[in-house]
């Protein structure tokens, strides 16, 4: 009688902490003085918290200019851990991902959000890539809106305020820049094309002015599309286009943009009071307008300041927004006083409007959790689909139903499986230590000296009528409830039949076998403390395999009850 005992050892280890860092901000609606308009602060993304962040300075710069990936600065304190985001140098146009910090190292990704990738200079501050995206919408449209201040304040926005400090560590891009990274104004006139952007003239102020320089037109008076248009129409009549622009198709310093209904349209020609447009843009392609009569408005004025340097402790901030009717007078603003009738002058004259938002910045929450290293391993010799390492059974029985081996047929036991399941991020080894069939001193084995126990590391083919004794592995035909063989796989040419047939991967007790599957024991190997390869399983989902012996016998082989043990001991690579 010949049996073969199976043991299996698995092993977890412990865990590692990773967090995520989250900013809040409480946001209200800008509350206008004379109620020519209103303003929504519709959201902040790619914000850091920037509670207790200087902004240092660049002292390696990127390199290539504009597509180097890594950049050494003055000091890292106090930012989070990454990812967040950056703006660099004194344009402040630009956005960087910063991916992994090493000291003051830093490794980055160029051109986040769509913004331009830039060459930079040692010296360069660097500021945070707080993005605000902040809409005005005109409440009449004879209202000529040219430029817009936004004014960041410690203190209660334009009411009962007789000054605007500015909150602790604050900036709104490079404070000496003549530029800011705002994009995307639309509304305003020649938006997207002539359109420039600035800082107001107090430079040591946290806040900026949004403007055309004077180059646009006067929103005109309203007007009407007195016929019906339906949603597809890309041209139609109006009622007056006075003092509206004469665009011209193919010139895009003349577009202008409309509001219908819900719906912006960009007016691409006018000719008379024949209008060419393109529906649905700016985002209101869900609001295709359509009807008799629908009149024609401003759109939104809508804008993305880039490059905003959080306070460096929390509590609330407020934003005071002034509208003007020329650029030039928006240029002249130097401080906020408040607004204690329906207008706020500066040197040059008065705003059309004003309003405030507040604001609320609050400690990063950092959230912590625990991912466990783990090992699922398992080896057993029941059949039938099942739940990983739900099985049992640890004994193989070679030969016929007695368990005899025969001089005239191979005898092969397919009925030792295992499954297997980890995370490692290197892989699981599958080894095992082990020895032939014995008895006393009398062994089985692939060996061309029948009894000596000298090794046979390469992997052979059934031959009946010598003594053979060895395995073969390979994903099982069946897997376990929600197993795949995908990351399952036998490097090792002793087991893995790569010079036959496939080794056997249906479930079956011992039979006769007349294949060609390649089989083999290496004895030394398996009889070290570290024992042989047999199988790897990459991380993710768990694999069963399927293992088979064979069990060959000659005429001289001694009579008796042979027997072996084999350990099969599964390690992670974390």
């Amino acid at each position: 009688m010949i049996r073969t005992k199976i043991s299996n050892y698995s092993a977890r280890f412990l865990a590692i902490a990773l967090s995520i860092s989250l900013v809040s901000y409480l946001l209200a609606p800008i509350q206008f003085a004379n109620g020519v308009g209103y303003d929504t602060w519709r959201s902040i993304a790619l914000s850091n918290s920037n509670v207790g962040v200087a902004n240092p300075t660049v002292t390696t710069a990127p390199s290539p200019g504009t597509t180097g990936t890594s950049m050494v600065v003055s000091s890292s304190a106090g930012y989070p851990t990454p990812p967040f985001f950056v703006t660099i140098g004194t344009t402040g146009t630009e956005i960087v991902e910063v991916t992994a910090v090493n000291g003051t190292t830093w490794t980055i990704v160029r051109g986040y959000a769509g913004t331009t990738a830039l060459t930079y200079s040692n010296g360069n501050t660097i500021s945070g890539a707080t993005v605000a995206h902040v809409q005005f919408v005109p409440a009449t449209p004879a209202t000529s809106v040219q430029a817009i201040v936004v004014d960041f304040c410690s203190d209660s926005p334009l009411y009962n305020s007789t000054t605007c400090t500015t909150p602790t560590g604050m900036s709104v891009g490079p404070s000496t820049a003549s530029s800011l990274a705002i994009t995307n104004i639309t509304g305003i006139s020649s938006a997207l094309y002539n359109t420039s952007y600035t800082k107001a003239n107090d430079s040591s102020r946290a806040d900026l002015l949004i403007g055309n320089n004077g180059t646009g037109y006067v929103p005109a008076s309203p007007t009407t599309i007195p016929g019906t248009i339906t949603t597809v129409q890309t041209s139609f009549t109006v009622t007056s286009s006075a003092s509206y622009p004469a665009a011209v198709t193919g010139n895009p310093n003349t577009y202008f943009y409309i509001q219908v209904g819900s719906e912006d349209m960009q007016v691409t020609n006018v000719s008379g009071t024949t209008w060419t447009v393109v529906r649905g843009v700016l985002g209101t392609g869900g609001s295709l307008a359509s009807g008799t009569g629908l009149s024609i408005s401003q759109p939104p004025i809508s804008f993305t300041v880039y490059g905003i340097m959080n306070p460096t402790s929390v509590g609330a901030l407020y934003a005071r927004l002034y509208t003007y009717s020329t650029y030039s007078t928006a240029s002249t603003f130097a401080a906020a006083s408040p607004i204690t009738g329906t207008s706020y002058s500066t040197s040059a004259g008065a705003n059309i409007d004003g309003g405030g938002v507040a604001l609320y910045i609050t400690n990063s929450l950092t959230v912590n959790a625990k991912v466990q290293e783990y090992l699922q391993f398992c080896i057993y010799t029941a059949s039938g689909s099942n739940l990983p390492c739900t099985q049992t059974g640890s004994t193989v029985t070679l030969g016929n139903s007695s368990g005899i081996l025969s001089i005239a047929n191979a005898y092969v036991d397919t009925s030792t499986r295992f499954d297997v399941a980890t995370n490692a991020s290197g892989y699981a080894a599958i080894t095992f230590t082990g020895a032939p069939l014995s008895n006393g001193a009398n062994l089985i084995e692939s060996s061309s000296l029948s009894g000596t126990g000298t090794t046979a590391a390469t992997a052979y083919v059934s031959a009946v009528g010598t003594d053979q004794f060895g395995l073969c592995g390979v994903a099982s035909a069946t897997q376990a409830t929600n197993y795949t063989s995908t990351n399952l796989s036998f490097p090792n040419g002793t087991y893995n039949s790569v010079g036959g047939s496939a080794c056997p991967s249906a479930y079956a007790t011992s039979t006769t076998y007349a294949g060609t599957a390649w089989f083999g024991l290496n004895i030394a190997q398996a009889a070290t403390v570290y024992g042989d390869l047999l199988a790897i399983q990459q991380p993710g989902t768990g694999s069963t395999g399927a293992i088979s012996f064979i069990g060959n016998v000659a005429a001289s082989q001694l009579a008796g009850s042979y027997s072996t043990s084999f350990n099969f001991v599964a390690t992670g690579t974390y």
